[in-house]
């Protein structure tokens, strides 16, 4: 198969099994322009020290007092054209390498924050989802297996809103 026989589902499933995103912007994007015009400015005096080195990061008083959670907290009800509910995911990873993993239970989180739905490696296997062999095996940790490393991942959890 040559690069223009690749489909963008096989170039997308590729960029998530290798952990790497891809985001295309168009450089006169309106709607990167309206972020950029409410992102936090932050007087140069303020975090530049004289050796011309930050000396604090130049969202981070933003930070403290609670108006953003990253230095580019983008959403899509901020971006003109775009719907106001987006879903947000998380990646649910392993702490431990020594041990056989035995499923999850999200108990804990009470009914009220439980994720609208969540990605299990079974759910991969039953939705047909097949990851090329260089990076096999298991890109979500099947339960009853033991990890290859810290951190492998075991679950993506998706929730509807940002709230919860």
């Amino acid at each position: 198969m040559s690069n223009r026989d690749i489909s963008r589902r096989s170039f997308l499933q590729g960029g998530l099994v290798a952990g790497v995103s891809v985001t295309l912007t168009p450089l006169s994007s309106q709607a990167l322009a309206a972020l950029m015009e409410n992102s936090v400015t932050v007087p140069s005096e303020q975090w530049l020290g004289n050796n011309g080195q930050a000396r604090a990061r130049n969202d981070a008083l933003s930070k403290v007092c609670g108006s953003k959670v990253f230095a580019r907290d983008i959403r899509a009800k901020d971006m003109p054209g775009w719907p106001q509910q987006q879903g947000h995911a998380m990646l649910l990873k392993t702490i431990k390498a020594d041990h056989i993993f035995a499923g999850i239970d999200l108990a804990w989180l009470g009914a009220d924050l439980q994720p609208d739905r969540i990605v299990t490696a079974d759910d991969l296997v039953k939705d047909g989802i097949v990851f090329p062999e260089e990076h096999a095996p298991d890109p979500l940790l099947p339960a009853g297996k033991v990890p290859m490393f810290i951190g492998h991942p075991v679950a993506i959890l998706i929730w509807n809103d940002f709230e919860r």
